[in-house]
């Protein structure tokens, strides 16, 4: 039997999450009253719903799911036209597609729905003009039409580790209370729960109101790899009992709009049978400007990683449609990773943290990504550390050695040598031996990575790189000259590249200048002396200074790891291939967790 169904209710911006209209409606004169959640229209003024938040991805809710025919359903009050309308992106335009124009009229508020035709656009929208002062639209959503047998059971737990970080997971778990715990309204209520591994065990009984809803788990030394790892044990010891269906992978500093969720789970009520192993990804906006995707989803090219969607504008209805179109991706960040307890694949590899994402992404079927389906966090240039140059350095090699093992001698070396000279380049002496370090523990085997991974080692780590200082007020660097550095293009042609080697090597260094502290341009290093490397948003640096002796003991260190390299990457590779399923296996991580507890740094 047939019936319909609400699948994704109309967004207003709020305030406590995103305020930029523009994410969610276009128009000249409606606002949105803010005690009430409404819009009102003037009159003859035009409101549309062609945004990211608001329109709807017909295209991928066909192909991934077991709904029919789409209708509009609109709550208002007023006298409006109405508007259906499609787009799709061809031959580099938009082809926009009006497919039905209806009065609606009503002095009181009147809940009126409307059919779309059959069609194969990528995006439906529309489009309201009030004939009179005050129209109000109270609300609206997209209704899909179904056989009843097609409709799944779904409960999704959060899987969140936080590190210190008690002000993010008290804002988005106050948000989930508000939204959905507290709310008898949502249809969340019931079938969501969230799981906090707290690996520096600092949150305590914050939440112990919501202990229904939320557990929080104690876990030190284990880094996000652990935390995950031991969130997804409790989250499968639990699905019988919870009927879990899915858990999200989520970061603890996102931004996140609990109605997100409710698009996720909406979605997954009605999946195909065939892709239901696949992951639900979500787009991800920077936080400090939000309306600009960093990606959704990567490829991973063996190391050389290629962001899909990345620099779309989702205010441009062109560059929404743009992000409709499928590409590859290998993998999906953690920051929100929506997994079926279905799959087979559900534990990371021990990596401590980064590339974790990386090696997880590489087993699952496929990914899927909606329009609306999204969450804010700072820009990965606003992360820059030198602990990152390690765990780079030597989880890339791990997750090469396995899936990429014919190229991936090959590769690392070219990585070592590539980032040895930049680092010397750049007088960053700290970071080229904390990659080198990185590479040569790699070269140890799989058995010494996973038994001295752990915070300790990571306190260690961080020590051997560079402090971040504040800077506020320090005299040496120069904001002017920052900006100048940022501006310069990159060298081009090979003659240009030797010609700067040649002066930068061979003539005195003499010059001071203030770069920026995540991936700074090679040109601004030219016969420098000392540098300000300056993160103007969390407003830190540090300096660094010329020093010819450690350059001549860095390119000997790198002979001597390119040594290593030669005689032990074939059977370092080996070992990893032969034992990252059982690393992955529950077995081994309440064992690997237990250890950490048994020398003070973790717990299960």
């Amino acid at each position: 039997m047939k019936r319909q169904y609400e699948i994704q209710r109309i967004l207003f911006e709020d305030y406590k999450v995103c305020s930029d209209f523009l994410l969610y409606y276009r128009c000249r004169k409606c606002a949105l009253l803010k005690n009430k959640d409404v819009i009102v229209i003037e009159k003859c003024e035009t409101i549309s719903f062609d945004t990211f938040f608001n329109s709807f991805s017909l295209k991928k809710w066909k192909k991934y799911t077991n709904l029919d025919n789409i209708y509009l359903s609109l709550t208002f009050s007023g006298k409006l036209k109405v508007s259906l309308t499609g787009y799709e992106y061809r031959n580099g335009s938009i082809e926009k597609q009006i497919f039905d124009t209806k009065i609606l009229s009503s002095k009181d508020k009147k809940k009126f729905t409307l059919s779309y035709p059959s069609n194969d656009y990528q995006l439906l929208s529309f489009e309201l003009m009030s004939f009179e002062d005050d129209a109000i639209i109270y609300n609206a959503a997209y209704v899909g039409e179904t056989d009843e047998k097609h409709e799944r059971h779904v409960c999704m737990a959060l899987n969140i580790t936080t590190f210190h970080r008690e002000d993010y997971v008290e804002r988005n778990i106050s948000l989930l209370e508000e939204s959905i715990f507290d709310n008898s309204d949502s249809i969340l209520q019931g079938h969501l729960f969230v799981y906090l591994t707290d690996n520096g065990n600092t949150v305590g009984s914050r939440f112990a109101e919501l202990n229904k809803y939320v557990e929080v788990v104690g876990q030190n030394g284990t880094g996000s790899s652990g935390g995950f790892a031991g969130g997804t044990i409790r989250i499968i010891r639990d699905k019988e009992e919870r009927k879990i269906t899915h858990m999200i992978f989520m970061d603890d500093d996102i931004v996140l709009d609990p109605r997100v969720l409710e698009r996720n789970y909406n979605f997954l009520r009605f999946i195909k049978e065939e892709y239901n192993e696949y992951v639900i990804g979500s787009q991800l906006c920077a936080l400090h400007n939000k309306t600009f995707q960093i990606e959704a989803g990567a490829q991973w090219n063996a190391g050389n990683i290629i962001g899909s969607g990345r620099f779309l504008d989702l205010v441009r209805l062109d560059h929404i449609l743009l992000g409709e179109m499928e590409t590859r991706v290998d993998f999906q960040g953690w920051w929100y990773c929506c997994v079926p307890l279905d799959s087979k694949e559900l534990l990371p590899l021990p990596l401590y943290f980064h590339r974790d994402d990386v090696e997880f992404g590489l087993r699952q079927k496929g990914f899927i990504f909606i329009n609306g389906i999204c969450v804010w966090h700072d820009e990965f240039e606003n992360k820059a550390n030198s602990t990152t140059e390690y765990y780079d350095a030597r989880n890339n090699a791990i997750v090469n050695a396995i899936y990429h093992q014919k190229i991936g001698k090959k590769l690392l070396k070219k990585a070592s040598r590539d980032n040895t000279c930049r680092n010397i380049i750049t007088l960053r002496y700290k970071d080229a031996r904390l990659f080198l370090k990185g590479v040569e523990d790699f070269c140890k085997g799989d058995d010494w990575v996973v038994n001295n991974d752990s915070g300790t080692r990571y306190d260690k780590l961080k020590c051997d790189g560079y402090i971040h200082i504040p800077s506020a007020d320090v005299p040496g660097i120069s904001i002017e000259e920052f900006e100048r550095n940022n501006e310069l293009k990159p060298l081009g042609n090979p003659l240009s590249r030797l010609g700067f080697l040649l002066g930068h090597f061979l003539l005195p260094s003499k010059y001071t200048t203030t770069v920026r502290m995540f991936r700074p341009i090679l040109r601004s290093f030219y016969r420098v002396k000392n540098a300000y490397n300056l993160d103007v948003v969390n407003g830190t640096y540090y300096e660094t200074t010329r020093d010819r002796g450690e350059e001549i003991k860095l390119i000997i260190e790198l002979l001597r790891v390119l040594f290593i390299i030669s005689f032990n990457y074939k059977k370092v590779s080996q070992g990893w291939i032969s034992n990252a399923r059982r690393y992955c296996e529950q077995a081994f991580w309440k064992e690997h967790i237990n250890s950490l507890n048994n020398r003070g740094e973790g717990q299960l």
